[in-house]
């Protein structure tokens, strides 16, 4: 009878034994549970992180100053005003069949916020698509009757750009004077804008008489060549006044003018979009007007934008629009502007 005790208080122990091994060596139902929270916890915290930045899109064209100067300033705006956006930029490389990759880019990835671009086509198709999948569009320095409403539009009004710089210098032609116009781009909306703008403040003056009116795209060099051809044609003393729709073909004329010994800053001259190199024009006294479209003002329109985005007082299919003014720059307040290319690092190089 012991024996059989003795047997069976020992089989007791090593059951004891056994269940003991059993409850050291895993862990009980709740442990898991608790691991599997603290992973999810994890992977939520990071969801959440990447969900809180805001992310903007911007093509432009780097190889122009205007619009690679626009670009840095907003993007350097932006960036200091918020501490969730990123901007990240894309270069156009001046080539229009770059536009509807970098859209279809956009709706590929699926996660913009905000798109910027220019653009010369109608992409309807596209922003509907990003707008319908929560990303704000906004083409930009470019207007078009075909894009109204589709998207918002940020602008400087191109004609009053050209008209001011026109007025300013109205007066300075003298009776019955003559006149060379530059033209940019034949077709472009811009150029035509700028175009009436010169034409609008000519009509005031009766007297003044338009010789000729030739389109360069907005180029140095082809513009300088043009001007060799008029000096051949109509000799220094032949005009009185060159209109050019932007600084740079002023610019080319001017030094056409000084290589044929032929005194530019006795010619009145006025241009359009005042860059750090027409404002050195300025106020070296070859230029007497331009009008600037100032890069601050797409900057804070852009911040105004992405805060409205953010605290859902507009959504991605706001269409707003936001016409700039035109700043005129001459003698009078062209130091201020170089001082505010001194604080954006530009030298003209």
């Amino acid at each position: 009878m012991k024996k059989w005790i003795a047997l069976l208080l020992a089989l007791v122990m090593a059951f004891t034994l056994i269940a003991c091994a059993k409850n050291d060596a895993a862990p009980s139902d709740e442990t898991p549970a608790n691991d599997n929270s603290t992973a999810d916890t994890k992977t939520d915290d990071n969801s959440a992180e990447k969900k809180d930045t805001f992310k903007m899109a911007w093509l432009h064209n780097a190889a122009d100053q205007w619009h690679h100067q626009t670009a840095l300033v907003c993007k350097e705006a932006i960036e200091n005003h918020f501490d969730n956006v990123e901007v990240t930029l894309f270069d156009s490389k001046a080539d229009a069949a770059e536009i509807q990759p970098f859209l279809e880019r956009c709706i590929s990835e699926g996660d913009w916020d905000l798109v910027m671009y220019g653009t010369l086509s109608d992409d309807s198709d596209y922003i509907k698509q990003l707008e319908d999948m929560g990303t704000n569009v906004i083409y930009y320095a470019i207007t078009w009757d075909f894009l109204k409403g589709k998207c918002s539009n940020f602008v400087c009004s191109e004609y009053d750009l050209a008209y001011q710089s026109a007025m300013a210098v109205i007066d300075q032609i003298p009776e019955n004077g003559k006149v060379l116009m530059l033209g940019g781009a034949e077709g472009y909306s811009g150029s035509i804008l700028r175009g009436q703008g010169f034409n609008d403040a000519l009509a005031t003056r009766p007297d003044i008489t338009v010789l000729d009116y030739k389109y360069h795209k907005f180029d140095k060099v082809s513009a300088m060549t043009q001007m060799e051809d008029w000096i051949t044609k109509y000799g220094g003393d032949g005009f009185d006044a060159i209109f050019s729709e932007n600084d740079a073909m002023a610019l080319g004329a001017i030094e056409a003018m000084n290589s044929a010994g032929i005194d530019a800053k006795a010619k009145v001259i006025c241009g359009v979009d005042a860059l750090y190199e027409g404002c050195m024009a300025i106020k070296e006294g070859y230029i007497d007007a331009s009008s600037a479209q100032s890069s601050d003002d797409y900057a804070n329109a852009l911040i105004d934008r992405i805060e409205k985005l953010q605290s859902g007082e507009v959504d991605s299919h706001c269409v707003d629009d936001q016409i700039f003014n035109a700043l005129l720059v001459t003698q009078d307040n062209v130091d201020e502007m170089l001082a505010r290319y001194a604080e954006l690092g530009y030298d003209g190089q």
